[in-house]
């Protein structure tokens, strides 16, 4: 039997019920839960120690199913609030982005799992923007786009172009 290190067994579990407890039905729950986890994240005592690994760990198990859940045409049955969702939405998009720029520097060394990372963010992020069409995220998640890094600058260009969709606003 394997044994998990102290930042599987007690870290990495925490960081998952916050990013399922984002998505709540009980919109102060919701957003608690959102704000605090995005707190976690971004405190410099987190994944200080976390291994390059671990970080992408974190997207996977923790950040992207919480928008893949924010995703679900079905979500905004939970909420009865007609700005409930979309404001959670609003919330995931700011943290999704703010991670992985936060994190940009420990991630872009392996360019292989950098660019399969930076892709499935503007994917999740192309996904929000188109979900409801609401103008305000829309325009929100454009000018954080704005802020990531280009191909060949930050990051080499080591892979193939792919086109991300314009937006009409």
């Amino acid at each position: 039997m394997l044994r998990r290190t102290g930042w599987e067994a007690n870290a990495l579990p925490i960081l998952v019920s916050f990013s399922h407890q984002s998505a709540n039905p009980s919109r102060d729950l919701r957003h608690s839960a959102i704000n605090h986890f995005q707190r976690i994240l971004l405190s410099p005592q987190t994944l200080q120690e976390a291994t390059t690994p671990q970080v992408y760990v974190v997207f996977e198990q923790a950040i992207f199913p919480l928008i893949q859940e924010l995703l679900d045409s079905d979500v905004h049955l939970r909420d009865p609030h007609p700005h409930g969702m979309p404001e959670t939405r609003m919330k995931a998009s700011a943290l999704l982005c703010r991670v992985f720029l936060y994190y940009l520097d420990r991630l872009a060394p392996d360019p292989e799992a950098f660019t399969k990372l930076w892709l499935q963010v503007l994917d999740f992020l192309n996904g929000l923007m188109h979900i409801d069409h609401r103008h305000q995220l829309v325009s929100i998640i454009t000018v954080r786009v704005q802020h990531f890094p280009r191909p060949g600058v930050c990051v080499p260009l080591v892979f193939p172009r792919r086109a991300w969709p314009v937006s009409h606003v």
